[in-house]
């Protein structure tokens, strides 16, 4: 069991490294930004970088989660008509509904706004690469090949941080620099994925089975559409009473609780759908999800712990002191990147179920909710309560997701070890929040650190951790 979980661990640290460098792009980005674009072209460049990643989502329909549950070991086709079918399709179907979109603008924008049309073409055809390079990334999730996913990933950011530099430098181009820089590095990128799978690919479509693929793809899609909404629809709701400073606040408690998201819960929801298709017929799998439930608990609270006392010493960096006001929320934000990672590990039983009405439950009931939420607060929004709204959704999430997937996963929530992270995430928060640094006579930084260090011996007191901790220890000597 040991050996399984040295694997995961080992694949969830290079597609972590992925992921980072995925996080990263945009700050490698800022002293372009800060030299060559002025404050009005960098709002239209950001206009059409959301867009592509709202578009990104939809034109992808799932198919990246529904290759890891139809082409895992030839359960229902060939694999090589899993990854031809969900080649075709994404190409076949995204380039017929890209021109439809094109066509659409071209004849609705007005005289005004046609100039922007260059910019359209290739956010459109951006996304359509993004589509296609999903399946490539698929496959290699797969076939457990994490170091090749980490050089399509990289060729991507390398590319798009090159080109984008030389558009702008030496061709004198504003934003365009940027989309240009990233059509053709989103390209470059797809094309080593493609090549990296190219033996699983034939002209045979076997269209019974792309009818299968995508209904299930739509089913999983429908929960990445719920889950971009939950996170856009707090500022949405914030900016009705409040202002863009608020929003601020939001966004940038946001930014710095990505320090969960990327470092553990993206990497770990890109290793788990094939490592439970590795494991899951194993006798001893619900004691092997056992183990993973409880150190994503533990190493997703020990990030939040350590973010989260930290954040006001980082905002302190920042020109402007308003940006301190955020520290406060970094913690809530966290903990949704948290639970987050617990939907992915309890929607494993609906995924192993093949269960597209669950997927699609979890998608309908956690937006509702959320809405009516919003709704209902409408006159007494403020950060805070919008942020607990958006933890709240995410814990509807991963609560529907355990009750959908309990009869196959079989794993309590509360169990000891669980608990016990979560009492003393708790305390350790509340002690730090509540100043008994300075009533003890003891530098704040001092205190903090002691209070990662505490949350760090969990390990040697809790007594299933001691002894996983000591066999590793074995093992290494």
């Amino acid at each position: 069991m040991y050996d399984k979980l040295k694997s995961l661990t080992a694949d969830i640290s290079i597609y972590g490294l992925a992921e980072l460098l995925n996080r990263m792009m945009q700050v490698l980005f800022l002293p372009i930004i800060f030299i060559y674009i002025k404050p009005h072209d960098f709002g239209v460049l950001d206009f059409f970088l959301t867009a592509k990643n709202l578009l990104s989502i939809g034109l992808g329909w799932g198919i990246i989660t529904a290759i890891q549950r139809y082409a895992y070991k030839d359960i229902e086709a060939k694999f090589t008509e899993v990854v031809s079918v969900s080649i075709w399709y994404i190409l076949i179907i995204d380039i017929v509904i890209g021109l439809l979109i094109l066509i659409g603008l071209y004849v609705f924008l007005n005289e005004n706004n046609i100039v922007y049309f260059d910019a359209v073409v290739v956010t459109v055809s951006i996304s359509v690469s993004f589509a296609l390079r999903s399946v490539a990334l698929g496959v290699l999730r797969l076939k457990r090949k994490p170091k090749k996913f980490l050089i399509v990933t990289v060729s991507n950011v390398v590319f798009y941080l090159l080109l984008t530099f030389l558009f702008i430098k030496f061709l004198d181009l504003t934003y365009m620099a940027f989309l240009y820089g990233g059509l053709i590095a989103i390209m470059l990128s797809t094309l080593i994925g493609i090549l990296f799978i190219r033996e699983w690919i034939t002209l045979n479509l076997n269209l019974n089975l792309a009818r299968r693929i995508l209904g299930f793809g739509v089913s999983v899609l429908s929960t990445s559409m719920a889950f971009q909404f939950i996170n856009s629809s707090n500022r949405f709701f914030l900016k009705i009473n409040n202002s863009f400073s608020d929003i601020a606040m939001l966004g940038m408690a946001n930014r710095l609780s990505v320090f969960v998201g990327g470092l553990l819960i993206a990497p770990f929801g890109l290793a788990w759908l094939p490592f439970v298709n590795e494991n899951f017929s194993r006798n001893d799998f619900p004691e092997i999800f056992r183990k993973v439930y409880i150190y994503v608990t533990y190493v997703g609270l020990l990030l939040t712990l350590t973010i989260s006392l930290f954040a006001s010493n980082i905002l302190d960096l920042a020109n402007d002191i308003e940006y301190v006001n955020s520290a406060i929320y970094v913690p809530i934000f966290s903990l949704v990147f948290v639970f987050q990672g617990f939907y992915y590990l309890f929607s494993t039983g609906i995924y192993l179920q093949k269960g597209r009405k669950n997927y699609y439950t979890i998608a309908l009931v956690s937006s509702i909710f959320n809405i009516v939420m919003y709704i209902l607060l409408l006159n007494v929004l403020n950060v805070m309560i919008v942020s607990l709204i958006t933890l709240g959704t995410y814990v509807l999430i991963f609560l529907m997701a355990y009750y959908f997937g309990q009869k196959m996963i079989q794993v309590s929530v509360f169990n000891t070890e669980v608990v016990s992270c979560f009492l003393t995430f708790i305390v350790l928060m509340v002690v730090n929040l509540n100043y008994l640094p300075a009533m003890w006579a003891i530098h704040e930084i001092v205190f903090k650190i002691l209070s990662v260090v505490v949350f760090v011996g969990l390990l040697f007191i809790i007594p299933s951790m001691r002894k996983d901790v000591s066999l590793i220890i074995a093992k290494i000597g």
